[in-house]
């Protein structure tokens, strides 16, 4: 069966959807138990399970209904959750629970992209890439069934299908946000050699992404290819525009993924190109750039995949 695209549902008003704005009241419940769901930002908790508490502030699990993954129920824990009078959330927060396999560890993975700014073991990432594009792609999750994270969804590019993992999702009193990432392999050039390409914070609503968000490489990542080839991808930090300029990065809108770029540099074995110096052999290796960007404005321009400059 083909698996369908997930379309990031548009919403007119997703940059100033983001924020539960109303006033919340901080009058405690007495029983906050007694309700059968609690409200939280623009979210609703449901199947709610009180593990522990002093009488004011509570810990357990729960479901989360997402209308954007197709109604899908996250699970998630909560901690230090308030509860007042109307049955609403005004401090603590809830977090999906982690179901990642034993191949890997989502919070090292977590940590290691947005706390250490640093890349992830290659084994870590083509485990991700496997379980988000089969076992916990929404497209495979049970109906009616809660679940955690990693989940995978389908995104589609001009004609090309690409996996974005879910693979944190929080939710406060005033706004919900998420963490995604897509793990590309670069197979054409090297075996395990991985792009990841992340990004968190990001504004959640219930239809989808509440705004416009750049997902990058925040380092350079190196390697080694098929016949000696010198691999390396393009990454780093900076305002948005200087990261779409120069590094490998997805462009996230509320409609969903808007433009991406693949940026690297490959240094030749000196037995397939020598450099040129002046008409004689130069010394090193020749070195040439590539990029591969696909935009939704539809340029034949902007969809291509090539050796940009050549050097020493």
């Amino acid at each position: 069966m083909k698996k369908k695209n997930l379309p990031l549902m548009p919403f007119l008003d997703c940059f100033e959807n983001c924020h539960y704005t109303s006033n919340i009241s901080t009058n405690n419940a007495s029983n906050p138990s007694a309700f059968s769901e609690w409200q939280i930002g623009h979210f609703v908790m449901r199947e709610i399970e009180i593990t522990n508490n002093n009488g004011v502030a509570y810990e357990g699990t729960a479901s989360v209904e997402i209308p954007w993954l197709n109604n899908l129920k996250i699970a998630v824990a909560f901690q230090n959750l308030k509860v007042n009078t109307a049955g609403r959330v005004y401090d603590g927060f809830a977090k999906a629970i982690d179901e990642s396999g034993g191949e890997y560890d989502l919070g090292d993975i977590y940590n290691t992209l947005f706390v250490g700014k640093s890349e992830c073991p290659s084994a870590s990432l083509a485990a991700l890439s496997d379980e988000i594009s089969t076992a916990r792609s929404l497209f495979n999750m049970a109906a009616g069934q809660a679940a955690g994270v990693p989940l995978g969804i389908n995104q589609d590019l001009e004609g090309r299908q690409f996996t974005l993992g879910i693979i944190d999702m929080k939710f406060e009193p005033d706004r919900a946000s998420i963490a995604l990432i897509n793990v590309l392999e670069l197979s054409g050039l090297a075996e395990n050699f991985w792009v990841s390409i992340a990004g968190n914070d990001i504004c959640l609503t219930p239809a989808g992404i509440g705004g416009e968000y750049i997902l990058y490489q925040a380092f350079e990542k190196r390697g080694t290819g098929f016949g000696d080839l010198d691999i390396k991808t393009f990454g780093g930090l900076g305002d948005d525009q200087t990261i779409k300029d120069n590094y490998c990065y997805i462009e996230m809108n509320c409609e969903g993924m808007k433009s991406m770029a693949i940026r690297g540099e490959l240094a030749f074995d000196r037995s397939l190109i020598i450099p040129d110096n002046n008409g004689n052999a130069g010394s090193g290796k020749a070195r040439g750039r590539f990029s591969m960007t696909l935009d939704k404005r539809n340029d034949p321009a902007t969809s291509l995949m090539l050796i940009t400059t050549m050097r020493q």
